[in-house]
């Protein structure tokens, strides 16, 4: 598991060309980022772990009332962060900057399903008590914990009024755990991946999701 500021400090690295080690100013971004945005950080995954987005047979992800407020949510919160935001159903994307060259961050905002029995407190509540030093809820490792770290990274770059080598997207697919299961099951969740995400992976633009220092439950399908 990655400490809050190696995340901070392997997402604010995303302003620069990668680098086996992170330059000073990476590093010194991550470290605002940990300082400036933590606790709001923390209110913001909190925010997120309370939206059941698993599925339900019968009803697409994207369709779903979960996830639409959830979109809401991240549109507001776009927003707030100065970021742009696309809403295209099944995949959201958040973005940073201009131009035509991209670095994707790839993540999923859809969880599996919990049985509350298992669980200390409710799992679609971050509970902050139950482990002493970890964040547990459902989602909270896979995969809102490193939406939210994605998020206040973006805003502490661009804090630093950088001007980007290319255009920052963190991109929120709503498929993941179901397209896991049902591979061939067509989805705009699937389009997105061919016809964007694919585009940047092949460029070698894509940094896939991270495992962050708090804790999904056990029962949790990894």
């Amino acid at each position: 598991m990655l400490s809050a500021t190696s995340l901070f400090l392997a997402f604010a690295a995303l302003s620069s060309p990668v680098e086996a080690t992170p330059s000073k100013l990476a590093q010194e971004i991550a470290l605002h980022a940990r300082k400036s945005y933590a606790a709001e950080a923390v209110r913001t995954l909190a925010d997120l772990v309370r939206f059941d987005t698993y599925h339900r047979e019968g009803t697409s992800n994207a369709e779903h009332p979960s996830f639409r407020a959830m979109t809401a949510y991240l549109e507001a919160k776009a927003r707030e962060l100065g970021l742009d935001f696309v809403d295209h159903g099944a995949v959201v994307v958040l973005g940073l900057g201009q131009g035509e060259e991209r670095l994707g961050v790839v993540t999923h905002g859809d969880v599996q399903p919990a049985d509350g029995n298992k669980w200390a407190r409710s799992p679609f509540e971050l509970d902050t008590e139950s482990e002493p030093g970890r964040l547990v809820g459902r989602g909270t490792e896979d995969d809102k914990g490193p939406i939210v770290c994605a998020l206040y990274a973006m805003r502490a770059i661009a804090d630093r009024g950088l001007e980007l080598g290319r255009r920052i997207e963190l991109i929120i697919s709503y498929t993941e755990e179901r397209i896991a299961t049902l591979p061939d099951t067509p989805t705009l969740g699937e389009q997105i991946e061919s016809e964007h995400v694919a585009g940047l992976i092949k460029r070698g633009q894509v940094i896939g999701t991270v495992t962050v220092e708090i804790a999904d439950h056990r029962d949790a399908a990894q």
